[in-house]
C-alpha cells in the first residue's frame, strides 16, 4: 500500500512541476485548460474555505500583475453574463492576489461548482484562463501531496 502511495505521489509531483513550471516560463501552449480545471475541481471540491483560500491566493501569485488583471477582466466579463456575484468580484482595476482569491473563495462557500462555472467558462482556452488554471491545478495538487510542514 505504501509503494502505492509513494507511486501516487512521485506522479502528481512530476504533473505539479509541469505545470507549475509552464506557468513560470507562460508556456501557456503546454498547457490544457480543461484537463487543469478539472483537477483543480477535483483537488478543491472538499477543501475548507482557508485552504481554499490558500491555495487561489498561492496560485494567483505565479501570475503578474498585468495577467491578474486580464483575469480579473475575464471573470468580470463571466459573472455579468452568468449571474454569478461575489463579494469583490466586480472591483474596478481588481488585480491583487488577496482581492481575487476572496471572490473565488465567496463562490466556493456557497458552492464549488460555481467556482468551476466562473473559472470554466468560454474563455479557459484564452493563455491567461489557461496559466491561471494551470498555477491553481499546480497549486493544490502540490498542497495534496506535500506535507504541512514542508510547504513553504
Amino acid at each position: 500500500m505504501e509503494s502505492i502511495k509513494h507511486a501516487v505521489a512521485e506522479t502528481a509531483g512530476r504533473e505539479v512541476l509541469r505545470l507549475l513550471n509552464a506557468v513560470e516560463r507562460g508556456d501557456h501552449d503546454a498547457i490544457d485548460g480543461t484537463q487543469a480545471l478539472a483537477q483543480f475541481e477535483r483537488l478543491t471540491r472538499d477543501l475548507h474555505p482557508v485552504p481554499f483560500l490558500e491555495v487561489a491566493r498561492e496560485a494567483l501569485e505565479y501570475l503578474s500583475r498585468p495577467q491578474r488583471l486580464a483575469l480579473a477582466e475575464l471573470l468580470q466579463a463571466r459573472a455579468r453574463y452568468s449571474d454569478l456575484t461575489a463579494p469583490g468580484l466586480m472591483k474596478q482595476g481588481l488585480q491583487d492576489p488577496g482581492e481575487i482569491a476572496l471572490a473565488l473563495q465567496a463562490l466556493h462557500r456557497e458552492d464549488p461548482e460555481l467556482v468551476v462555472q466562473l473559472l470554466g467558462s468560454e474563455f479557459r482556452d484564452l493563455p491567461v484562463m489557461k496559466l491561471t488554471l494551470a498555477a491553481l491545478a499546480g497549486v493544490a495538487a502540490r498542497r495534496s501531496v506535500i506535507p504541512p510542514d514542508q510547504r513553504r
